[in-house]
């Protein structure tokens, strides 16, 4: 699609600053968009995995405050998430490649450590690893 639709007509948003900063991402969106000036609702999460039910009475929406406290990363032992690095790692580098081929910013996503450890080298051989922690 980056080849075929003009640049000024996709915009992409990393989610992480999203996160960091949802008003000021919205906002950004806004005016891409080329809306009138508008508040969007950021104190409220859509589409997450607290909000999804098969009861149809349960609200769409999931306070922002609450969603820390049940993320699936905290979840994940080390290992686990160091092993989804390395999974992931050569389609991140293809994205970083694509985007900046069409000028855009790179994503930037810090995977490679967890709790302020960084994700040994043995885990590029996940693939052989049996128990891992």
């Amino acid at each position: 699609w980056l080849g075929v639709v003009a640049k000024r007509q996709i915009m992409l948003i990393n989610f992480d600053e999203w996160t960091e900063n949802a008003s000021s991402t919205m906002q950004a969106v806004g005016q891409f968009l080329q809306l009138s000036p508008f508040t969007f609702r950021v104190h409220e999460a859509h589409n997450t995995h607290i909000a999804r039910s098969v009861h149809v009475g349960q609200a769409g929406s999931t306070n922002v405050g609450t969603i820390a406290n049940h993320t699936i990363e905290s979840g994940l032992s080390f290992g686990t998430h160091c092993i989804l690095h390395e999974f992931y790692r050569p389609y991140a580098v293809d994205l970083d490649g694509l985007l900046a081929e069409y000028g855009y910013p790179l994503m930037r996503w810090d995977t490679a450590s967890k709790g302020g450890l960084i994700c040994p080298s043995r885990y590029r051989y996940w693939r052989h690893l049996k128990n891992v922690p």
